[in-house]
């Protein structure tokens, strides 16, 4: 299982380099009443891509956290089940 998640971090890593490499384009981003400097197309994406699995990543651990603060109900063992005692059963003598 780790040679898997090493071979799959690297494959990862690759792909990024070569995303990087390929949008060099120049952009500029632009909101209102504030413009921002020229900067490579992968800056940008990679930037709202690693913010959203930073917020991802957040929203996860407060869940987490969220449940554990929760009082956990506790465990009542099953019912135990009434076998009858040799005084309680009829062997049907009685009339």
């Amino acid at each position: 299982m780790l040679v898997f998640r090493r071979f799959l971090s690297l494959l990862v890593l690759v792909l990024l380099f070569v995303f990087c490499v390929f949008n060099t384009q120049p952009v500029v981003l632009r909101f209102p009443g504030w413009e921002g400097p020229q900067l490579p197309l992968f800056l940008p994406l990679l930037t709202a891509f690693f913010a959203g699995v930073l917020l991802a990543l957040l929203g996860q651990s407060l869940r987490s956290v969220g449940r554990k603060l929760q009082p956990r109900k506790p465990q009542t063992p099953p019912p135990e089940e009434k076998t009858p005692s040799v005084a309680d059963q009829s062997h049907g003598d009685e009339i």
